[in-house]
């Protein structure tokens, strides 16, 4: 077989505790609000520490097929540090907070 470095790292570069939390609320006048919170424990071995994150969006279903949604992601910090395993091993980064909009039309 050939040898994958990132098999070393699968184990111990898991967060032994992680939870979320999401919850869709119908509002009046065709709207929603979609909550979302994620919390990951401390990777020792990566150096990365522990993050709460929320993320929300409000969608507007202005007519059938046709909706617009505003959101954000990371409400709670500016950035927080993940890790992800790609060919070349592994790798962290910083994930900013981001803000977006959507429009999206089903036909």
């Amino acid at each position: 077989g050939t040898y994958d470095p990132r098999n070393e790292f699968q184990e111990d570069n898991e967060s032994k505790y992680q939870a979320s939390l999401v919850s869709y609320m119908d509002l009046p006048g065709n709207f929603e609000l979609n909550n979302l919170l994620f919390y990951v424990g401390k990777l020792d071995t990566m150096d990365i520490d522990s993050y709460t994150r929320i993320d929300l969006n409000l969608v507007w279903h202005a007519t059938t097929g046709l909706s617009l949604t505003v959101g954000a992601r990371n409400l709670l910090d500016h950035t927080h540090s993940e890790y992800d395993s790609i060919s070349e091993g592994i790798v962290g980064s910083d994930i900013p907070r981001t803000y977006y909009g959507r429009i999206s039309w089903d036909f």
